[in-house]
């Protein structure tokens, strides 16, 4: 953790990745910003705060140079403008203040599972006709099963449902 006393790293940039790059890279990468210690929503709020005086002195020091506070906002304008571009969300400097640190990310609505994963409508129509007369064909036989016909035949790729003994001598009893 970063602290007054004790300021940030600085940044070390990255070499820009090449054509090549390959999953060796990509898992090179993710281990090393796996060693990165993830803040905590007080020490999240804190760095929040000391960006927001570090803004506001910046600015206040700016006012002394005009022109070089309007290249600095026409930088950052330019930044964020670019990223806004190129990045399909991006909350910009703004967007990122408004956010409350404690909210969770909402959970993702799961679609219904596909009965089966094939992009040809054909395949799909046989798929669930075959699948259906699986089910009709072991309901059947399931039926007759728990009536007593141990010898009945079930569809094949099926197992047989497992019957107690005892339940089966005491429904004979009945």
């Amino acid at each position: 953790m970063w602290t007054e006393d004790k300021p940030c790293p600085p940044f070390q940039a990255l070499p820009p990745p090449d054509a090549g790059a390959d999953a060796d890279s990509i898992r090179q990468y993710l281990q090393e910003i796996g060693k990165v210690p993830l803040l905590k929503p007080p020490e999240e709020r804190a760095l929040c705060a000391r960006i927001e005086a570090a803004h506001q002195h910046l600015a206040a020091a700016l006012l002394v140079f005009p022109d070089t506070r309007l290249q600095l906002r026409d930088a950052m304008h330019a930044i964020e403008t670019e990223a806004a571009r190129v990045h399909r969300r991006f909350l910009g400097r703004a967007g990122v203040l408004r956010q409350n640190p404690l909210r969770q990310a909402r959970k993702k609505e799961r679609s219904p599972r596909p009965p089966c994963h094939t992009s040809f409508p054909a395949l799909l129509k046989e798929h669930l006709e075959t699948f259906r007369a699986f089910v009709a064909a072991f309901r059947s036989a399931s039926e007759r099963w728990r009536q007593g016909d141990v010898g009945v035949v079930f569809p094949e790729g099926a197992y047989r449902p497992f019957v107690w003994p005892r339940l089966r001598t005491l429904k004979r009893a009945a």
